[in-house]
Protein backbone atom coordinates (compact mmCIF):
# COMPACT_ATOMS: atom_id res chain seq x y z
CA UNK A 1 0.00 0.00 0.00
CA UNK A 2 1.46 3.42 -0.92
CA UNK A 3 2.22 6.10 1.68
CA UNK A 4 -0.65 8.60 1.28
CA UNK A 5 0.97 11.22 3.55
CA UNK A 6 3.30 12.09 0.70
CA UNK A 7 0.45 12.50 -1.81
CA UNK A 8 0.57 16.10 -3.18
CA UNK A 9 -3.22 16.18 -3.73
CA UNK A 10 -3.97 15.75 0.00
CA UNK A 11 -3.87 18.54 2.55
CA UNK A 12 -3.95 17.73 6.27
CA UNK A 13 -4.75 21.23 7.65
CA UNK A 14 -1.75 21.51 9.99
CA UNK A 15 -2.46 18.20 11.71
CA UNK A 16 0.99 16.73 12.16
CA UNK A 17 0.35 13.09 11.28
CA UNK A 18 -2.42 10.74 10.35
CA UNK A 19 -3.91 9.14 13.43
CA UNK A 20 -3.07 12.07 15.69
CA UNK A 21 -5.61 13.46 18.15
CA UNK A 22 -7.18 16.89 18.02
CA UNK A 23 -8.64 18.53 21.15
CA UNK A 24 -12.01 20.20 20.64
CA UNK A 25 -14.04 21.83 23.43
CA UNK A 26 -17.33 20.06 24.03
CA UNK A 27 -20.05 21.91 25.93
CA UNK A 28 -23.11 19.93 26.98
CA UNK A 29 -26.16 21.41 28.61
CA UNK A 30 -27.89 19.42 31.31
CA UNK A 31 -31.67 19.65 31.23
CA UNK A 32 -32.28 17.24 34.09
CA UNK A 33 -32.35 19.80 36.90
CA UNK A 34 -35.56 21.17 38.47
CA UNK A 35 -34.50 24.71 37.55
CA UNK A 36 -34.57 23.84 33.86
CA UNK A 37 -38.13 22.55 34.18
CA UNK A 38 -39.26 25.75 35.89
CA UNK A 39 -37.49 27.87 33.28
CA UNK A 40 -39.16 25.92 30.48
CA UNK A 41 -42.60 26.52 32.04
CA UNK A 42 -41.88 30.24 32.36
CA UNK A 43 -40.72 30.46 28.75
CA UNK A 44 -43.82 28.58 27.58
CA UNK A 45 -46.12 30.99 29.49
CA UNK A 46 -44.36 34.02 27.97
CA UNK A 47 -44.64 32.44 24.51
CA UNK A 48 -48.37 31.79 24.91
CA UNK A 49 -48.92 35.36 26.15
CA UNK A 50 -47.04 36.88 23.21
CA UNK A 51 -48.81 34.55 20.79
CA UNK A 52 -52.18 35.73 22.11
CA UNK A 53 -51.13 39.38 21.73
CA UNK A 54 -49.92 38.71 18.19
CA UNK A 55 -53.17 37.00 17.23
CA UNK A 56 -55.19 39.95 18.61
CA UNK A 57 -53.08 42.37 16.58
CA UNK A 58 -53.59 40.29 13.45
CA UNK A 59 -57.36 40.20 14.01
CA UNK A 60 -57.43 43.99 14.49
CA UNK A 61 -55.44 44.51 11.29
CA UNK A 62 -57.76 42.15 9.41
CA UNK A 63 -60.83 44.06 10.64
CA UNK A 64 -59.35 47.39 9.57
CA UNK A 65 -58.62 46.11 6.07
Amino acid sequence: MPDITQEPKLHFFRIPKLGSYMAVPLNLYNYLTPDCFDTALTVERIYQQRLGEYQKEQEELAQKA
